[in-house]
Order: structure tokens, then sequence, then C-alpha cells
């Protein structure tokens, strides 16, 4: 219903009284999305990751939003050149089982500095009781065959 409005308010009344009314609704979840899209428009986007970490913090226990509100987030500091943000965040994911953030977050190290975080990152998850699909694949994106085997004995055994 809400969305409905808005639609209306948007064709009769113009956009400053839709971007207000938006914000009226910010805990709806298709608001937030709203407000994060016209931030991204107007280049705000110090503003999309204030949104984002309010609408984490609102929908903690929807995954799913949260997900969305990171990857709006990471790509807000990706605009802002906040690079250890950045990496902070993709870290973060990827210890999810976001395996699209291990290819973002080798971008924004050297090469040099790349091997110690990899090294990082694989501690961490060879620690954890149960690895997500995207260990598996860093291990095999890195040729690291031996620590593969492992991986492969420790789960059939």
């Amino acid at each position: 219903m809400k969305l409905l409005q808005l639609d209306i308010i948007e064709k009769c009344e113009g956009l400053e009284a839709a971007k207000k009314f938006i914000y009226e609704n910010i805990n709806i979840s298709e608001f937030r999305k709203k407000a994060i899209a016209l931030e991204f428009q107007l280049e705000e986007y110090k503003k999309v990751v204030q949104l984002c970490i309010e609408g984490e913090a609102v929908d903690k226990d929807y995954r799913g939003l949260v997900k969305d509100w990171k990857e709006y987030r990471y790509k807000a500091y990706e605009m802002l050149g906040e690079v250890e943000e950045q990496r902070q965040l993709a870290k973060e994911l990827l210890f999810k089982g976001e395996f699209i953030y291990y290819q973002e977050l080798k971008k924004l190290y050297s090469s040099g500095e790349w091997e110690t975080v990899l090294k990082e990152i694989l501690i961490e998850f060879g620690g954890q009781k149960y690895q997500p699909s995207a260990y598996v694949s860093i291990l095999i994106q890195e040729n690291l065959t031996a620590e593969l085997l492992r991986y492969f004995v420790r789960i059939i055994f």
C-alpha cells in the first residue's frame, strides 16, 4: 500500500515530496532500498553508508537484508575510496561464504601484501569447524593442492 502511495506522490508531487515520504517510511526495507538508490544517484555515498549501517541494525534478524545492506555499503566505500573499510567488509562477507568478495579483496592489496593476507584468511577458515564453499574455491583458485587434499581427507574421515 505504501509503495503505491509513493508512486502516486512521485507522479503528482515530485521528487522532494517522494524523498520525504521515503524517509518517513525508512524502516520498511523497500523504502530503505529506494533511499539508498536515491542517495547513490545524488552521489551522497556517506549517506548511503549511514543508511546501510542503520539497516543492518534494524534488520539484524534477516540475513538476506543484512547481506544487501552490506553489499550496498561496500559499493559506497568503493565510491568514497575508503580502502580499509572495503577490506574489512570484504573479509566479513567472504567469511560469510560470499566468494565473490575474495576477488574484490585480492584487488585491494598489492601482490607483496597479498601473501600475508592470504595466509591469514586460510588460517581463519582453517580454524572454523565447518568451512564454507568459499574456502574450497580459494584453495582451488590459488592452486593450493596440498591444503585442498587435507581438506577433503578431513571431510571423508
